[in-house]
């Protein structure tokens, strides 16, 4: 399976259709498949992140209540 990837922008024109501003190129798909994924460290480190972001949002969200 190939797939089309634009290497500018993607802009829509005035008739509601989709343009590539730069070239359109060919991508087979196991030159997709063939890049490496996340590491187990890069997996760690976003669990981690993501962790953090929702503590501080659950606690800021506890305080604004007990403010109130």
């Amino acid at each position: 399976m190939n797939l089309i990837a634009c290497d500018g922008q993607l802009a829509t024109d005035s008739d509601g259709y989709i343009r590539c501003t730069g070239t359109l190129h060919v991508v087979a798909s196991d030159q997709i498949a063939g890049t490496a994924g996340l590491t187990p460290d890069d997996s760690a480190q976003l669990y981690d992140a993501m962790l953090q972001l929702f503590a501080t949002v659950f606690i800021f969200l506890v305080l604004k209540r007990l403010i109130r």
